[in-house]
């Protein structure tokens, strides 16, 4: 873990493509680092959750690369880690998950989802608004 944080450190400090390409071992070896941590990651969350079982370290990782199309953000690289296991889709679930934020001074861990479409946001809400009290309890 030191290693990933030293890396992303050093990426929030000189977050250009310069940079980057003369340190692509050392992203290439984070890569690798975060990889098995997603792997160990999934097999721990496949104990209670067995449709966890098929998915794989890159169906639960996000790219560093930064979209910077329509961000005020223009730094080309993220300067954090997200793992987001998710089944039985891994991070394009609809479904609640688990998800593992690395970054340094700034590593939390959160379960839940994002980004739901509007008529299941409806639902959940409708759901919640009508069966208030089992809610409450």
């Amino acid at each position: 873990m030191e290693d990933i944080l030293n890396f992303l450190r050093s990426l929030r400090a000189h977050n250009d493509r310069d940079w980057f390409n003369a340190n692509k071992d050392w992203y290439q070896r984070v890569k690798k680092h975060v990889e098995s941590l997603a792997s160990d990651l999934i097999a721990v969350v496949a104990e209670g959750d067995p449709s966890a079982s098929g998915l794989t370290a890159a169906d639960c990782t996000y790219r560093i690369y930064r979209d910077t199309r329509f961000s005020s953000d223009k730094t080309p690289y993220k300067t954090h880690i997200g793992i987001f296991i998710n089944p039985p889709a891994g991070k394009k679930s609809m479904r609640c998950g688990y998800y593992l934020h690395i970054e340094p001074d700034n590593c939390f861990v959160a379960a839940g989802t994002v980004c739901l479409p509007s008529p299941l946001v409806r639902e959940i809400r409708r759901s919640i608004y009508d069966e208030i009290d089992e809610y409450r309890s």
